[in-house]
This record gives structure tokens, C-alpha cells and sequence, in this order.
């Protein structure tokens, strides 16, 4: 006779996702379940998931990805995240990663409350290789662009340079190449520490050394 974890590990495998309600309540069964989390075997976000089917950063960019792909408009991002709030970070990462390998397109939209709109890259320029850059002087004026929009939402004068990579709707190559190559040496530039310990993934990701210390905000000078 099977064991209530064999029997959980059994439905798991047959079906990778399950919802709470497709989980007995009895305390065995609850009892395996929360072994098998412990142990990392299954793993919890809007439902439990036997491990390996979990939504990832790779899943939520096929999604994202496929989704813009279909239609040749502008998506708003609060369109393209999942409603469920623990898989947010996740659509989140996947849809900067998206941009950052200019697969999809951010476009800043200005007003009272400014946002990016998405657009697969596929739909406005057709032939032109996926990771070629714009010009420089539009470079410099999608990132200024950026980092006013920036600023002015969050009324203060630094911002994260992750935001101002996001804002931009560039790769983040190009925002940092810019960054350490033309605003610092310009003396326009200045970057702040800021608090590395409550810092998420995308911020750590988008720092910038300067002086020996990792560096995640930046002021512009008008």
C-alpha cells in the first residue's frame, strides 16, 4: 500500500500543478506535503508545483514573448503580468530580459503617471537584426527621457539605474556603456550606493561599480 507522500508524489507526476483544493486536507496528507516543501520536491506560488514545472523567467519570456507576437499594438505591462502577486517578480524579470535582448520594445508614455508600453520589436522594424542599437544621440535621449520620467514620479533625485534601464526601453548594455562612457566623464553623472541589502535581483543586476563599491542609483544634472 502506498504511502500518503508516494500517493501525493503520484498525482504530482501526473499532473505537475495543483491547487489547494485538488490537495486532500487530512493530516497525513498535509503532513507529506509539507515535507516534500521542505525538501524543495514541490514548491509553492499561486499553486504547489512539483519541482522543475514551476513557472521560471524562461517560461514567463515564451509567454510574454508569444503573446506580443500575435498582435502589432502597444501592451500596456499591467496587461502582460500575471494577476496572481507571487508570480509577478517572475513576469517581471522575464519582461526586462525581453527588452534587455530588444526581443520586445519599451516605449515610455508620457503623462500624469508615466509607464512603458510594449511592443514585439518583430512588428516595426522587419530585417533589422534583433540586437543592433540605435544611433547615440538617440541613445542619450531615450535614457534622459527616462530619467526625468524617473525622477518626477518618484520626486527625488535619484532613481534606481535598473528603472532608468527599464524607462528607457534600451538594453541594459547600452544605458551602462553610456552611463560609465559618456555621462560620467561628462561630469553629469552621479551614482549613489544606495541600500544594497534591500536592493531586488534587477537592481543588483543593473549596478554599476565606481570607486570599489557597487553602485545602484543614479542623479543626471539637467
Amino acid at each position: 500500500m502506498k504511502s500518503p507522500r508516494e500517493k501525493l508524489l503520484q498525482k504530482f507526476s501526473q499532473k505537475p500543478r495543483l491547487t489547494q483544493s485538488e490537495i486532500s486536507k487530512s493530516a497525513a496528507v498535509q503532513s507529506a506535503l509539507n515535507e516534500l516543501l521542505a525538501e524543495g520536491a514541490i514548491c509553492k506560488l499561486d499553486a504547489f508545483y512539483l519541482s522543475g514545472h514551476e513557472p521560471s523567467v524562461d517560461t514567463e519570456k515564451a509567454r510574454i514573448a508569444k503573446l506580443l507576437d500575435t498582435k502589432p499594438k502597444l501592451f500596456r505591462a499591467s496587461f502582460l503580468l500575471p494577476k496572481n502577486r507571487a508570480l509577478k517578480p517572475v513576469a517581471r524579470s522575464a519582461l526586462a530580459k525581453l527588452v534587455d535582448e530588444r526581443i520586445l520594445l519599451g516605449l515610455p508614455l508620457h503623462g500624469k503617471q508615466s509607464e512603458l508600453l510594449y511592443i514585439h520589436r518583430r512588428h516595426i522594424s522587419r530585417g533589422v537584426p534583433p540586437n543592433q542599437t540605435i544611433g547615440k544621440e538617440a541613445t542619450e535621449q531615450r535614457i534622459l527621457a527616462a530619467y526625468r520620467d524617473g525622477s518626477t514620479a518618484r520626486q527625488r533625485r535619484s532613481i534606481p539605474i535598473a528603472e532608468l534601464i527599464q524607462r528607457s526601453g534600451l538594453a541594459a548594455s547600452e544605458v551602462r556603456s553610456w552611463i560609465v562612457e559618456t555621462g560620467i566623464p561628462s561630469l553629469k553623472v552621479q551614482l549613489d550606493e544606495g541600500d544594497w541589502a534591500s536592493a531586488s535581483e534587477e537592481e543588483r543586476a543593473a549596478a554599476i561599480e565606481q570607486g570599489g563599491r557597487q553602485r545602484l542609483y543614479i542623479a543626471i544634472e539637467p
